[in-house]
């Protein structure tokens, strides 16, 4: 793939996370994919940061009114 003039290939990486329990032992992995944010360059690699953040006590409300209704 050609990349437009002025812009390089942000790198990602998987990253695993172990999940214990109380004993000790690995209950879970769980895996997830990152960038190297730290690379980017602001106006030419992205324009605006947003992440999408919920309490779940917003998703309970909805789900209340919904249901209501």
């Amino acid at each position: 793939m050609e990349w437009p003039v002025g812009r390089k290939h942000i790198g990602r990486k998987w990253v695993f996370k172990k999940k214990m329990n109380e004993k000790g032992k690995v209950e879970e992995y769980k895996p997830r994919l990152v960038e190297n944010g730290y690379s980017r360059v602001l106006g030419i690699d992205f324009g605006d940061i947003f992440s999408l953040v919920v309490k779940l006590d917003s998703i309970r409300l909805i789900l209340y009114v919904v249901e209501v209704e």
